[in-house]
């Protein structure tokens, strides 16, 4: 009888593997500097919107906020037209000096955990492939002193040239 051992170190089956390896070796090298691309775009809208809540729950007396119950938002930072009445014209990219398009929604929670939108400043729909969405809890103050909880959602994307 014959012996066939070591046939499975063939010569085509080394090339195969070969092959495969390198195959593998391009795909995922390809997928490493797209995944790098679209980091890199995200992390620019993710740093404008970052910056735009800042603004939105900047403090108005001097100092830093130190708790979650310091989450009031600054109505001074979003212009006088504030409790969903901004004038006409007046966008959220212009009242934040932003390159970006930008539209920010004002939601609250009621007390089983339903969400409202009480209202949106800018765009609902958005004209771009690249959208970053920026929660950040908050809490409202009504005029009679009573507190509700929410967030806003800041969208902060790159329009797309028509």
């Amino acid at each position: 009888m014959v012996s066939l051992k070591g046939q499975y170190f063939s010569f085509d089956a080394i090339i195969g593997g070969v092959i495969f390896i390198l195959t593998a070796m391009a795909l995922f090298s390809y997928w490493y500097g797209i995944s790098g691309t679209l980091d890199q775009r995200h992390e620019s809208l993710a740093k404008e919107a970052f910056r735009i809540s800042e603004m939105i729950f900047t403090p108005v007396d001097p100092g830093l906020s130190m708790d979650w119950r310091d989450a009031h938002i600054n109505y001074t930072k979003i212009g006088e037209g504030h409790g969903c009445q901004w004038e006409e014209g007046n966008t959220p990219q212009q009242a934040f000096g932003s390159g970006y398009g930008v539209s920010i929604s004002f939601n609250t929670v009621d007390s089983k955990g339903g969400i409202d939108e009480v209202c949106r400043w800018g765009e609902t729909t958005f004209n771009s492939d690249n959208v970053y969405r920026f929660r950040r809890t908050a809490s409202y103050m009504d005029s009679d002193g009573n507190t509700t909880l929410g967030f806003v959602d800041i969208y902060v994307y790159e329009p797309k040239l028509t």
